[in-house]
């Protein structure tokens, strides 16, 4: 199961995907404001949800800047990022 949450003035998606168990990722946590923390926490409280890791599907800043309002709803977790190398746009000066 999954639920998407649109977070902070550039509207990331942050998805919360879990299994039967109640374990679950967090993709692309985006949550910026208190308020928004308060959302994503209070979700996967009310959902009895147990958060096992964290996907960065890259590295842009408004999937890495909550790192501190990750950290306080998960706690010290594993956190994956995509490490594709960038490479540069073809095509433009």
């Amino acid at each position: 199961m999954y639920k998407v949450f649109y977070f902070n003035p550039l509207r990331e998606c942050t998805y919360v995907v879990w299994n039967g168990n109640r374990q679950c990722v967090i993709i692309d946590p985006g949550a910026i404001t208190s308020r928004e923390q308060e959302r994503l926490a209070g979700f996967i409280g009310q959902e009895g949800l147990t958060v096992e890791a964290i996907l960065l599907t890259h590295g842009h800043f408004d999937h890495v800047i909550a790192h501190t309002a990750r950290t306080q709803i998960a706690g010290q977790l594993r956190k994956f990022i995509n490490e594709i190398p960038r490479q540069p746009h073809q095509g433009r000066a």
